[in-house]
């Protein structure tokens, strides 16, 4: 191969690495004018050297530019690495003496040009190689790593090689410029793997790190034994302000909170947890709580004003201290517990005081809940039962209530505790199916005329996930039970603000099942509304009864209502001789209450009931 060939392949391949390089400044989201700088004198170095080699007259003219675009572009290269990148200080020292080697040579006589020309060629390899290291992902990686070793060793051995083989030295200086070519490639690479880091870890209205970012951090500090503490702050208003306005003012109103966030005058740590709460973790004194709470309330003082609409926040706030908790995840339990406490209080603005025993008291709830969830699937529920006498004939048993009961490693558990606790994890629905097989099958057993067990159900048994009429039906196919011993119960509010409820119950008394409203008086339904509902009873709440004989206008007036639409009427919780005279004077029908009968076991109505 002659000298002309060989120039002309040098000089494509110098002219495919300028295009190369060049493409970056097109591509790369890098915002470092160095790095723009370096990609603009390598590709114009290389540039040249190709039109050198294709023009050999113009060699002499073209020389001194294309060393001044080289030197420049590898030391801007060098310097870019270091700022993007926070290269170690060893990078940057090398670079410091590489920059003043580079000017010695060029500015004295007595030292020549090639000696900083190989310290600039090796400070190129250093920089690419770390960004190398920062990649070292694929094969390709793997490589460019070969190519910077044989690159350094060429610069190495550069002089002795190129006294005995000009060809080595031209390919020294190939891989070195390759070398460098795909480090800047690399560099854009790198400039998407930080773009999509940034996307992973933080978020994208707010720009404050997400709840991966967070959750990373906290795990670090578990880790590490590091004492902090957490405080979630809940901004309240941000849903009306989305349903009323739009997301855009929403996403409007994040980004002020956040800038606002970022001037507070203690230095604190933002996360986004979601989309209406923040976290902020802080270390020292927990005291300082109340500070950074003030501090933070502070910044929803003032009203957003975002394009015409005016928006109002508010905060609320759930803090878990390290002194009660042991990891992120108790911390973020307690706060989370914390801030449900100071929602049910109403309470805004500032910190809700912190109970020391509210995550021990969530640890045994969440215990009890497994039980609970266990009994449930054993069917496990006990069942009691309160009998409702006749107000004509207070010895004449008329039915019964039936009552969830539940006894968990030997002792009983209160349904003020069991009953609730069900109603929060949704529990409650299998408790109600569960009484209602029990019940019923108990007063179809008792084979008694003119007997019906009542059996409450809560109102999300109603809904179009549950098809109670289906189950009812099933029910009384499988176990043969008939409709007209069984008698449902259901409070006026749920009643009344459903009408798939109404549609439900209407299809039950169709099969000869009754309805009665408990409660009644509670649930502030009109006159107009109470017409329209689907009942066979009405039970006088318990509060209304315990006021008589004082205070009997609302128990006259649901006697009343009753007797004018002809239904029938049971006083729920009567205790005092007071009260049962009053309400068999003005005519009640039924009675139910302590002053005749506790509930009792399924053995003891039964001996009740035959002894009457």
């Amino acid at each position: 191969m002659d000298a002309t060939a060989l120039r002309l392949i040098y000089a494509s391949a110098y002219l495919v690495t300028a295009l190369m390089i060049f493409s970056q400044l097109k591509n790369s989201r890098d915002r470092n004018l160095l790095f723009v700088f370096a990609c603009t004198f390598l590709s114009m170095y290389w540039l040249i050297v190709s039109i050198r080699l294709i023009l050999p007259a113009y060699t002499e003219l073209l020389h001194p530019v294309s060393r001044v675009a080289y030197h420049i572009g590898l030391f801007t290269f060098v310097w870019a690495s270091i700022l993007r990148n926070h290269s170690p200080k060893w990078l940057a020292a090398l670079a410091l003496i590489d920059l003043l080697i580079y000017f010695i040579g060029w500015f004295e006589i007595g030292l020549s040009l090639p000696f900083p020309y190989y310290v600039a060629s090796s400070q190129a390899i250093i920089a690419a190689s770390f960004f190398m290291r920062l990649q070292k992902r694929n094969f390709a990686d793997k490589t460019l790593v070969f190519l910077f070793s044989v690159s350094s060793f060429m610069v190495l051995f550069h002089a002795p090689l190129n006294e005995y083989s000009p060809l080595i030295n031209l390919s020294m200086i190939a891989l070195v410029n390759v070398s460098v070519c795909f480090a800047l490639i690399g560099s854009s690479l790198l400039d998407y793997k930080f773009e999509i880091a940034k996307l992973i870890n933080s978020d994208t209205i707010s720009n404050l790190p997400n709840r991966r970012a967070l959750f990373k951090t906290l795990n670090q500090k578990d880790n590490e034994s590091e004492p902090y503490h957490l405080l979630i702050v809940e901004w309240i208003g941000l849903k009306e302000i989305t349903n009323d306005f739009g997301y855009t003012i929403t996403d409007k109103t994040l980004s002020i909170l956040s800038a606002r966030a970022q001037q507070l005058a203690l230095p604190l740590h933002w996360y986004n947890l979601s989309l209406t709460q923040w976290v902020i973790l802080f270390d020292g004194n927990e005291d300082q709580v109340d500070t950074i709470a003030e501090q933070v309330t502070v910044l929803v003082r003032q009203a957003f004003t975002i394009e015409q609409y005016e928006v109002r926040l508010k905060t609320q706030f759930g803090f878990a201290p390290a002194s009660l908790t042991h990891s992120f995840s108790e911390k973020i339990q307690l706060a989370q517990l914390h801030l449900s406490q100071a929602d049910k209080a109403n309470h805004t603005n500032s910190l809700f005081p912190v109970s020391n025993n509210l995550l021990s008291h969530s640890k045994q709830e969440q215990a009890l809940e497994q039980k609970l969830k266990s009994a449930i699937q054993n069917e496990d529920i006990s069942i009691a039962y309160q009998p409702k006498f006749s107000a004509s004939n207070t010895d004449l048993i008329v039915g019964c209530e039936a009552l969830a009961r539940w006894q968990s490693d030997g002792q009983w558990i209160s349904p003020g505790i069991f009953i609730p606790l069900a109603e929060r994890f949704n529990l409650i629905s299998q408790i109600d199916l569960i009484v209602l097989k029990k019940a019923w099958q108990f007063a179809a057993s008792l084979k008694r005329d003119n007997f019906r067990v009542a059996v409450n159900f809560s109102s999300v048994n109603f809904n179009y996930e549950v098809d109670l009429y289906s189950i009812v039906k099933n029910l009384a196919e499988r176990y043969q039970l008939p409709y007209q011993v069984l008698e449902i119960e259901i409070t006026e509010a749920a009643m009344a603000n459903s009408d798939y409820v109404v549609a439900q119950l209407t299809q039950l008394q169709s099969l000869g099942i009754t309805v009665a409203i408990d409660d009644f008086g509670t649930g502030f339904s009109s006159l107009s509304q109470v017409n329209k509902l689907p009942f066979d009873t009405l039970k006088i709440d318990r509060a209304f009864i315990q006021a008589l004989p004082d205070h009997n206008a609302i128990a006259r007036f649901v006697l009343q209502l009753a007797q004018e639409l002809k239904v029938n009427v049971v006083a729920e919780g009567v205790e005092t001789h007071q009260q049962l005279d009053w309400l068999i004077a003005e005519h009640c029908d039924v009675i139910q209450g302590f002053l005749l009968s506790k509930p009792i076991s399924e053995q003891a109505l039964k001996e009740l009931l035959f002894c009457k």
